[in-house]
């Protein structure tokens, strides 16, 4: 099979587990469709179960674009669901796209630092009353 036709097969198929077994396992077209196939149906539960296929995938395909792609699509589902996730997805988009997160206010013994500048509006100079 074509893969343009698996992809349209996996698209429009209301029992896509069928299209996937369709395909020879452990190949890198049935890498990507498995997983995309458990990321679409993503849980806190089968957490465990897509980073173990992510690093079977890893192992077999380790310069793949599509391993990147659905890691990626991972990472951004699981951001909120624990700070590891967090701290996971922090750290890829440092390494892919050169990023810092250096700009964070720094905090001492529990209170923001106080600003140079009022973060608020007098109530008083923008009241109706003031300003009719």
């Amino acid at each position: 099979m074509e893969t343009s036709t698996n992809l349209e097969q996996f698209a429009f198929s209301h029992d896509r587990t069928s299209v996937i077994n369709q395909l020879i396992q452990g190949t890198e077209e049935w890498y990507c469709f498995n997983l995309l196939h458990q990321l679409n149906n993503y849980k806190e539960s089968s957490r465990d179960q897509i980073k173990a296929s992510l690093e079977s995938f890893r192992a077999q395909y380790p310069r793949s674009e599509a391993l990147s792609q659905l890691n990626a699509r991972f990472l951004f589902l699981d951001f909120d669901k624990t700070e590891q996730g967090k701290n996971e997805l922090f750290d890829f988009l440092q390494r892919s796209y050169n990023l810092s997160f250096k700009d964070e206010k720094e905090v001492s013994h529990g209170s923001a630092m106080p600003s140079k500048f009022p973060n608020k509006l007098n109530q008083d100079e923008i009241s109706w009353d003031t300003l009719l």
